[in-house]
């Protein structure tokens, strides 16, 4: 939410719910201050913290930290081969940092259409755009590239699924978990839960001000793999090997460079900051599945919305939370609601416009160097989609005004042929 945003609604004697409000405390604070006052600022001890903790907490062996989450993706890209000539395919319902790190790799972005349920990238969709890309290239020459299939609001999609794709096709298998803090999955309802970092393939995770924690920028990439932990260090630090802090005591001025790098480090002032924010986590993490049940049990079946639930072999960071408007049963458009709940100081969002209605992309595609076809079901749930505020620093008070707004809006906007449905659902 914009300042401007916020001072219109004081202005209207409202006090606003933001979309999203940053959970700082005085530990915080604290944390940042004693790194400010150490006279080492930059990547040192203090990431390497940072990375040990997060590893841990998410079940992987190695943590490499990044100054964002889209340098997460491209040094993941980087390091597992990914560039020109190459196809990554993506959900085309996603943030732009996923296209922008395929496009700074050199390779061409493909965008997949998303699964209607989870609204992650649909399996049985990209098999059937690398088949079609196959048939075009009536040369033989055979795929080469990646898949990132993103974890959309911090559930994880069709694990197996695209894996099976993976190996099919020969591509490579990139997480896009920028969403993502104890997010886990399982392949039955009885089987044991596996946490997101505990895969074989690297994650690539995001500290935006707006994430599971903040490191204010910041993103982390998370691996099994020893060597391909060593090469991201090297690529996102000029290809230096090694970096400064594992130098040994001796001539510890000099190094090599052993391949092609730019500069996308985490620094010790931001690592100390989400060192911070990580302790609090599960707290966080609990504090978000409480907003969810309070929505999903105030909203169900008394809003003209198909509300999210979480299926019994998911367990979401719920970074977000989105609803479907049922718009036939509705006399506003999703944005004419979105402005009637702004009215009203409430704060709501779209994640995300698709990557194909972007001129970009758009522009991109008439040049070959984005591919994408017809995507039905991504435009349809664009189409509807409102995204509710939620955050760990939200309090109950606000959640309530979120729940009554809506209600109140929604129930207005009914068509008057629909509304006797809707009550009786609720009862």
């Amino acid at each position: 939410m914009t300042s401007s945003a916020v001072a219109g609604s004081e202005r209207a004697g409202i006090s606003a719910v933001p979309f999203f409000r940053p959970a700082i405390n005085e530990e915080d604070v604290d944390a940042v201050a004693e790194v400010l006052r150490s006279g080492w600022l930059t990547r040192g001890a203090k990431c390497q913290e940072f990375e040990t903790a997060f590893a841990l907490a998410v079940g992987a062996s190695h943590a490499v930290s990044l100054n964002s989450g889209t340098a997460a993706l491209l040094a993941a890209l980087t390091a597992s081969g990914i560039g020109p000539d190459h196809i990554v395919l993506i959900p085309s319902l996603a943030f732009t940092g996923t296209a922008q790190a395929v496009l700074l790799c050199g390779a061409t972005p493909v965008l997949v259409d998303c699964d209607p349920t989870t609204f992650c990238l649909d399996a049985e969709a990209a098999r059937s755009v690398l088949g079609e890309i196959l048939v075009k290239r009536s040369n033989g020459h055979e795929l080469r590239g990646a898949i990132i299939p993103i974890n959309y609001g911090g559930a994880m999609g069709d694990v197996e699924g695209y894996r099976q794709i993976a190996d099919e096709f020969g591509l490579k298998l990139i997480f896009d978990g920028a969403h993502c803090l104890h997010t886990a999955y399982r392949d039955t309802s009885d089987a044991p839960w596996i946490p997101i970092g505990a895969v074989d393939e690297p994650v690539c995770y995001s500290f935006y001000a707006s994430k599971c924690i903040t490191t204010a920028e910041g993103g982390m990439v998370t691996t099994n793999d020893a060597a391909l932990a060593a090469r991201l260090r090297r690529v996102s630090f000029h290809g230096i090997t090694p970096p400064s802090e594992t130098r040994g005591t001796g001539m510890n001025w000099d190094y090599d460079i052993e391949e092609r790098g730019y500069k996308a480090n985490l620094s010790d002032v931001l690592a100390a900051l989400g060192l911070s924010q990580l302790s609090r986590g599960w707290e966080f993490h609990q504090k978000r599945r409480s907003i969810v049940s309070f929505y999903q049990s105030a909203l169900r079946g008394n809003i003209p919305a198909d509300i999210p639930e979480e299926p019994s072999n998911r367990q979401s960071s719920w970074h977000i939370f989105p609803l479907l408007l049922r718009l036939d049963d509705l006399n506003l458009t999703r944005d004419e609601i979105l402005l009637q709940l702004r009215d009203r100081g409430i704060h709501c969002s779209v994640q995300w416009r698709p990557l194909h209605h972007f001129s970009l992309y758009q522009q991109l595609a008439r040049e070959e160097k984005v591919l994408f076809g017809r995507l039905p079901v991504t435009d349809e749930i664009f189409s509807r989609m409102l995204t509710l505020p939620i955050s760990p620093a939200h309090s109950q008070d606000e959640i309530c005004r979120v729940v009554e707004a809506l209600k109140s809006v929604l129930g207005v906007a009914t068509r008057n042929g629909n509304r006797q449905n809707h009550l009786h659902e609720a009862e």
